[in-house]
This record gives structure tokens, sequence and C-alpha cells, in this order.
């Protein structure tokens, strides 16, 4: 990044009162007011229905087991545990019966093709959603392992859960928290 993005970066930040800029001679010191405000100034801008979403009718019974058995249904492609789902594995709170998927499969005919495959009909009430990524590298950035599955980055995930309607400003608020007392203290060295 350049050094005139970076300035209209933070310019534009500070205008949105998410970061504090103090001068100390030529040099400027940027605080993060606080992670809340970030993340709600990003979530102005972030639309996750703007993923080609599709939703699976699937036997699954309990969601947690049924978690277990994603690795195998969708070995071969990149995915990733991203809402409720992916919340319950770091921080859970709120119950959740849906389970929402990040798959890298950019045509709808070959992700049909892989869930007709698995025995998966699509339902409008279904419990499994499928997102096909809108932002096609970003949402891929920080995927990690957590309990042997992928789950997505900790800021994918705040900015999906920021605003679902189903508890997930709670879930979202909730994993701030838990990120907030399990961090190290910058204190401490």
């Amino acid at each position: 990044m350049s050094t005139m993005t970076a300035s209209h970066v933070v310019r534009r930040l500070e205008q949105a009162n998410v970061v504090l800029v103090e001068k100390a001679g030529k040099a400027r010191r940027i605080y993060l007011k606080s992670v809340e405000s970030l993340i709600m100034a990003w979530s102005r801008y972030y639309d996750w229905s703007a993923n080609r979403l599709t939703t699976y009718s699937v036997p699954m019974g309990d969601p947690e087991r049924f978690l277990r058995r994603l690795p195998n249904a969708l070995s071969g492609y990149r995915w990733a545990l991203t809402m409720h789902a992916a919340a319950a594995l770091l921080a859970p709170i709120a119950t959740w019966s849906k389970v929402h998927v990040y798959v890298d499969i950019q045509e709808r005919e070959a992700l049909q093709s892989m869930a007709s495959a698995l025995g998966w009909a699509e339902a409008s009430d279904g419990r499994l959603v499928m997102a096909q990524p809108s932002y096609k590298e970003s949402v891929w950035f920080g995927v990690r392992q957590v309990d042997s599955l992928p789950v997505v980055s900790n800021v994918q995930l705040l900015l999906d859960l920021w605003d679902y309607p189903d508890r997930g400003r709670e879930q979202a608020l909730h994993l701030l928290n838990v990120q907030a007392r399990t961090a190290p203290s910058r204190n401490n060295g």
C-alpha cells in the first residue's frame, strides 16, 4: 500500500470516528478507538447477501455432529464455516440450527451437481446454507482449523454475523469480548 493510500485510509477512519490520530512532530500515532466501532463502520459497506446463497435440506440431526461429517462431504473443495456454526467453535453463546458454509465453487451448476451427488436437495427452509463468495479472495484470508474444521477469520466472521438477524450481533459482540479477555496485553510485552 502506498503512503498516499494509507494516509487517505487513516483520514477516512478518523472522519468516521474509528481512530484517534495524534501528531508527534512529523510522525503520527494512530489508535483504534474500539474494535466495535471499526466493525460497525466496515459493516456499512459489507453485505452478506451479496454472496450467492443456496439453501439445502440435508439429513442434519444435531448440527454439531453434522459439522463433523462435512470434511468428508466437501472433500476436494475449499470451504470454511461461518456464522453461528463457526462461532460455536470459538465462543458459543447463541443456539443455532443452520450451518453456513463458504464453498469455493464458481459455477452454480457445479454446486448443484455436488449437492445432488450427496443427496442434498435445494429447499428454501433447509438447514444448510452454502455461500459462493462474492468477495472471491478476501473470504479465504485467514481461514484456520478449529477442532479440525476450517473456519473463516475472526474479521470475516464478525462481518458476517454483525447484521445477521438471528442473534448475529449478540454472537459477534460475545466473540469480541472473548477475544479481548484472551488477547495478550500490550503492557505485558
